[in-house]
């Protein structure tokens, strides 16, 4: 049986709401070299580095209130830094017997990998030598386990963000390749979805706990959907009662 969302800080803090602020960002994409290691150390990450929905929130409200008391003149901000990771099917699978769970989603493309479907069903263009999508050359030669990312208002606060996190996980991953992002400039800032507003694509969750008016607003036109859709075990997931129980 699936149960609503109660607990903010359960939910990491890029995937509801508005997700991290951010003004530049890094993907930090990882393999596991020693899975034992890793996970003994993920609670450590988790616990001290990992930003939740409820983090987000707070930080929000922090530089709404900044803004409306005129701080924000001659370009003060609120020092703004997050993150938060995930992981590839051949990740979860490299930690599950660690962890001695079943951490198999029966998510069939999820589990096939996004390689194996970005031809047939992404229509992204195929190599004429192999059934390979032809993508930049990071994107090969990598198992890919997860991925840091890491956001905030400064490259400065990002970089130091994701050395003290790599530094934690001790030598248990490394780096496959990183790709560094920022806002678009000028007339452009807001505007990341191929030119268009941010979020405009992103439906709306229902029944998301405790928030303020602002926070729950549904502009017209904006589609509404279950919890399960975006988290597991949730109203709306399909899957749940095929999942091996998490504690």
């Amino acid at each position: 049986m699936t149960s609503s969302l109660q607990d903010l800080t359960n939910v990491q803090g890029d995937i509801l709401l508005d997700g991290l602020p951010k003004e530049v960002e890094t993907f930090w994409f990882f393999d596991i070299v020693d899975a034992t290691k890793f996970c003994k150390n993920l609670r450590v990450v988790a616990n001290r580095e990992i930003s939740s929905t409820q983090d987000v929130r707070e930080k929000r409200g922090e530089i709404k209130a900044f803004k409306q008391q005129g701080k924000a003149a001659g370009g003060l901000q609120v020092p703004t830094v997050g993150a938060n990771i995930s992981f590839s099917a051949k990740g979860l699978k490299k930690i599950s017997p660690v962890v001695g769970l079943n951490l198999t989603t029966n998510d069939q493309d999820f589990e096939a990998g996004m390689r194996a479907t970005a031809v047939d069903k992404l229509a992204d263009p195929k190599s004429p030598m192999s059934s390979d999508p032809i993508w930049d050359p990071e994107w090969h030669g990598h198992e890919i386990h997860g991925v840091l990312l890491v956001a905030g208002n400064t490259p400065a606060l990002v970089k130091e963000k994701l050395d003290r996190i790599v530094k934690l996980f001790d030598g248990s991953i490394k780096l496959a390749f990183k790709l560094d992002g920022q806002v678009r400039p000028g007339e452009q800032k807001g505007h990341e979805h191929f030119g268009y507003k941010d979020g405009v694509s992103q439906p709306a969750i229902s029944n998301i706990p405790n928030l303020t008016q602002d926070e729950a607003f549904v502009p017209p036109g904006q589609d509404t959907i279950d919890q399960g859709v975006i988290l597991c075990g949730r109203p709306g997931d399909t899957q749940a009662s095929t999942r091996q129980s998490r504690p």
